[in-house]
């Protein structure tokens, strides 16, 4: 009999929390945007928040399989306050003490200067970047741009 590891994955869905971006996806024609999250709810169903272009928001309940995380862009970086480095390439910054490397094509969260950076860790979606933010600060990142 062999032995067997199985290794077990946490669901993508497990680090969302209240106010988190996600992107939603309709399984029949494909249409997606970009939902943040209002609330969780039993079985398997979250309740959302959407944005009209008029500014008008509406609610609705969806199935957590129709969302996803939003893949971490510069240009997402620049959309929710960051700016971008006048020193150095491939560095973004948000105040004095949080900074995003993209070196090496991968985001990395860093506290610090420009002389002592500690990384914090390793993002792809922006919903980890919003709860690292929200974690470290109390505050929510603002989406407004997005």
């Amino acid at each position: 009999m062999k032995n067997e590891t199985t290794q077990t994955t946490k669901p993508l869905y497990a680090a969302y929390r209240i106010g988190n971006l996600v992107k939603w996806q309709d399984n029949k024609e494909g249409d997606e945007c970009y939902l943040t999250i209002t609330g969780m709810v039993l079985n398997g169903e979250i309740w959302v928040e959407w944005e009209w272009q008029d500014g008008e928001k509406d609610y609705t309940d969806c199935s957590i399989n129709s969302i996803s995380g939003i893949k971490l862009t510069e240009d997402l970086l620049l959309k929710i306050g960051f700016e971008h480095s006048k020193i150095t390439d491939k560095f973004y910054t948000k105040g004095n003490s949080f900074g995003i490397s993209t070196a090496d094509n991968k985001f990395r969260f860093i506290q610090g200067n420009f002389v002592c950076q500690l990384v914090l860790k390793d993002l792809e979606y922006i919903h980890e970047l919003q709860n690292l933010y929200y974690t470290l600060t109390g505050k929510e990142l603002s989406l407004s741009g997005i």
